[in-house]
């Protein structure tokens, strides 16, 4: 796309929270990252529907008088109100339905999301795979928030003699967190998801 150029989108809206855009983009092992863009999704005003008494009407002319126009005006029925009512009111429950128009400036993965805040302390979770190396040597691995709905990814792989891992950072202590580990290994899908669990903070001595 060239640059200062975008396109419109409309989102439906699905939420009544503060909706932000976020752009997504796949690091080297295709883990999504999502970037939170500086724009943020406004609700459409209601529309209000009021009743007509008249309606505009365009009649061009004929004959010698082709080349002009006239503006009348003509009286609506109430049969014809009512239902140019109902019309209004059923555009109006559509176009509520979804968020005003927001420009994007790149094409790709595109989210409408909200950005969970929480005052708890953060902490790292980390995880180990009870698997040896012959069994598994690349999972991918997702934290479950049941609370919000959503998931955070890693992955766990054994490379150059070594086993490499990115833990869960920043955490909210106290969340209910599930992991889901899964991976295709010797031509089967092999799959676990732990227990609910809830994240806690460990002290350590100095």
């Amino acid at each position: 796309m060239k640059e200062g150029k975008t396109y419109s989108v409309e989102f439906s809206k699905l939420s009544n929270d503060e909706m932000t855009l976020y752009y997504g983009q796949r690091d080297s092992s295709e883990k999504m990252n999502w970037k939170q863009a500086d724009q943020k999704f406004e609700t459409p005003k209601p529309k209000q529907v009021s009743p007509k008494e008249y309606e505009t009407i365009i009649i061009s002319g004929h004959g010698r008088y082709a080349d002009t126009t006239t503006i009348a005006m003509k009286n609506i029925s109430q049969e014809e109100n009512n239902k140019m009512q109902q019309e209004a009111e059923q555009d109006a429950k559509i176009s509520n339905k979804v968020y005003n128009p927001i420009a994007i400036n790149q094409f790709g993965w595109i989210n409408s999301d909200r950005l969970f805040k929480s005052d708890a302390p953060k902490t790292t979770l980390q995880f180990e795979i009870a698997n040896k190396v012959e069994e598994v040597n690349y999972v991918n691995v997702y934290l479950v928030f049941k609370d919000i709905k959503s998931v955070m990814q890693s992955t766990y792989y054994f490379y150059d003699n070594k086993t490499e891992k990115n833990n869960f950072d920043n955490i909210p202590v106290g969340t209910t967190v599930q992991f889901l580990a899964v991976c295709y290994q010797h031509e089967k899908i092999l799959a676990v998801l732990t227990d609910k669990m809830q994240v806690k903070q460990i002290k350590t001595r100095s």
